[in-house]
């Protein structure tokens, strides 16, 4: 015969919010707040103690840590992709005989960029002065142009 305990510790009431981010390179925690109030707590995502940085879905778990209260709350923390911003240089060059590139640079540095003209990566070689209008798709850089 088994004997059943039951918990004369009431549950807790705990909500977790700040569950929405968008990715900044730092961590972004969740908050925990409890009812009554003050009780301490320890919060999980995907069972790691640190809050995560990067950007996806993470499971968070914040367990009461109280010899009087028992329970925890479950919720899900999503840090959203944030957007990158990428500069385009050297848009207004004159034939050189050569393939002429533009250069770009990003925000955050390093950030990969494919460029393409037209659609292609190849930019050819031009035998007139090449302007692009910022904002605009070129045509430029074909040969025989």
């Amino acid at each position: 015969m088994f004997n059943q305990i039951y918990s004369k510790r009431p549950f807790f009431n705990g909500l977790l919010s700040g569950l929405a981010a968008t990715y900044t390179g730092s961590a972004h925690s969740a908050t925990v707040t409890t009812s009554p109030t003050g009780l301490a707590t320890t919060t999980t995502y995907n069972g790691n103690s640190t809050a995560p940085t990067n950007a996806g879905s993470y499971t968070v778990v914040g367990t009461v840590n109280n010899s009087n209260y028992v329970g925890d709350a479950t919720n899900t923390l999503v840090i959203a992709k944030a957007a990158g911003k990428v500069k385009l240089s050297d848009l207004s060059q004159k034939e050189t005989g050569s393939g002429i590139a533009v250069t770009s640079s990003t925000v955050p540095a390093g950030m990969a960029v494919t460029i393409t003209y037209d659609g292609s990566a190849y930019y050819g070689v031009c035998r007139t002065p090449i302007l692009i209008p910022v904002g605009q798709r070129s045509n430029v850089c074909r040969t025989g142009v």
